[in-house]
């Protein structure tokens, strides 16, 4: 509260002693009434600081009324109900009347900014005094006090441990520069908010609704590792300028703080968090509070026999996949609200990712973090088409171009008796030969198994080589078999 601006504290009472956890002062509504801070006519010495209870008794133990400089007063009692409180400085002779505190200290006649915080040290009342006590009043030459009203403060007779005057007791005295400043600022549309004359001040009450600030956390309750999950504050029981300048602190509970109205968070590991929510403006204070619990994300990939892809939830509750990356040799983001019941499966066609198997599928959350790969098998229909063209390629890149022969033309004549058995034939007789027609050869392999067909030999080298290998095998097994046989005839 700032006196200056009207009753803050009046309006809203003792909005950090509203808390929940402090019951016997959930109604308190104590706040600084009246400052003879200029002392009295028997003593400069004789200052005396009143304080106004307007609702029920309330405990004061732990009290403290400050300056910020050299005057602090720790209190204690308690402050019947509709009544007033007197602090005395030094003895009870300062003021008429039974002193509630006897205080030591001074307040310095320049002008100080008085708090007054509970036992919490939550702020219930703030008084600016400003420059020379200019913006609350009072007057060092007649002892007039400063004085709140429910119009503002004002300059009257003091009266320590009763109700205030409610108007200046000291005449109205501007003058004839102040006139002229006052027209000329309204000439120009100025608005003014205080009048000064004779050490009084008139300050334009500011009205707010008699409530206090609430706060409420908008959250999910459950979320999962590295999911973003949105925060939402609602602020309420105040007016909404004060709604808008409200200062907010997130403390998400695993270390990580920021400030904003509305923020968004990532929890990197499972568990339960409570998150909590400071608002604060001025004398408006509140702290809420949300639960969230975060699980863990259990996802494992295999493959059915078409060698379609299955993503399956190991988790015994659901999981929300929204944003998830399955990457293959291509990648896959499941879209929005993608959901997958506790121990259940989905599954995604191949085409989802690639023509042909990658060496490894990967599912990644949000952030990037990897949470399960696979490597996919390989199907027979697979390794059969996938062989059949690169043989394609491998005989049309390896058997030359020849030229068509009529089937009229004489066959060509018989190798030479002398002409070594493993060397080639003569180019010339090569080419004499027609060539197989690339189509019967390629639906020929189609018939043959997998293995054969890579293994298939692109030159006639190779061939031969093969053949070779086989003969001799052949005879190395008819040796072996005809040995025993020789030795049972002996």
């Amino acid at each position: 509260m700032i006196k200056n601006a009207p009753r803050f504290s009046r309006i809203v009472p003792c909005v950090s002693a509203l808390f929940f956890l402090l019951p016997g002062e959930s109604q308190a509504a104590v706040f600084v009434n009246e400052v003879a801070w200029m002392g009295s006519a028997d003593s400069a010495n004789h200052e005396w600081i009143e304080l106004h209870n307007d609702g029920p008794a309330t405990t004061v133990d732990g009290w403290t009324l400050s300056d910020g400089g050299g005057l602090s007063i720790e209190l204690s009692g308690t402050i019947p109900g509709s009544s007033y409180a007197v602090l005395e400085r030094t003895s009870d002779a300062s003021a008429p009347g039974s002193a509630f505190f006897i205080y030591t200290g001074a307040l310095n006649n320049s002008g100080v900014t008085l708090r007054l915080e509970n036992s919490q040290g939550q702020l219930v009342d703030l008084v600016h005094g400003g420059e020379d006590w200019g913006q609350i009043g009072g007057d060092n030459a007649t002892k007039e006090t400063a004085q709140y009203t429910t119009s503002g403060w004002i300059t009257a007779e003091a009266t320590p441990g009763a109700a205030n005057h409610t108007q200046s007791t000291t005449a109205p005295a501007e003058s004839a520069d102040e006139d002229a400043d006052q027209a000329a600022a309204e000439a120009k549309g100025a608005q003014t908010t205080s009048t000064k004359s004779s050490g009084s001040v008139e300050t334009v009450r500011l009205v707010l609704p008699d409530v206090t600030l609430e706060l409420a956390i908008d959250a999910q309750s459950v979320g999962y590792v590295n999911q973003t999950i949105p925060f939402h504050s609602t602020a309420s029981g105040i007016g909404d300028r004060l709604i808008d300048s409200l200062q907010y602190q997130w403390n998400f509970g695993d270390g990580t703080t920021t400030q904003s109205a509305d923020t968004h968070h990532a929890f990197a590991f499972p568990g339960s968090y409570v998150v909590t929510l400071h608002g604060e403006y001025k004398r408006q204070k509140y702290i809420a509070r949300h639960e969230i619990t975060i699980l863990p994300v259990a996802l494992s990939i295999t493959q059915n026999a078409a060698g379609d892809i299955q993503l399956n939830n190991d988790s015994p509750y659901e999981v929300d996949i929204s944003g998830y990356t399955l990457q293959g040799r291509d990648h896959f983001v499941f879209p929005d609200y993608s959901i997958i019941l506790p121990n259940q499966t989905i599954t995604l066609p191949r085409r989802q990712l690639a023509d042909h198997n990658p060496a490894m599928l990967t599912v990644t959350d949000t952030h990037n973090v990897q949470l399960a790969s696979f490597v996919p098998k390989v199907t027979p229909r697979q390794l059969l088409s996938e062989a059949t063209v690169a043989f394609a390629v491998s005989d049309v890149r390896t058997v030359p171009s020849r030229p068509s022969v009529a089937p009229t033309a004489p066959a060509a004549p018989a190798p030479s008796p002398t002409a070594s058995a493993d060397r080639d034939p003569a180019p010339e007789q090569f080419a004499s030969n027609p060539s197989p027609q690339p189509t019967a050869s390629y639906q020929a392999l189609a018939a043959q198994p997998a293995a054969a067909a890579l293994a298939a030999p692109s030159t006639r080298t190779e061939r031969l080589a093969y053949v070779g290998l086989a003969i001799v095998i052949l005879l190395a097994l008819f040796t072996i078999y005809l040995q025993p046989r020789r030795n049972r005839l002996e």
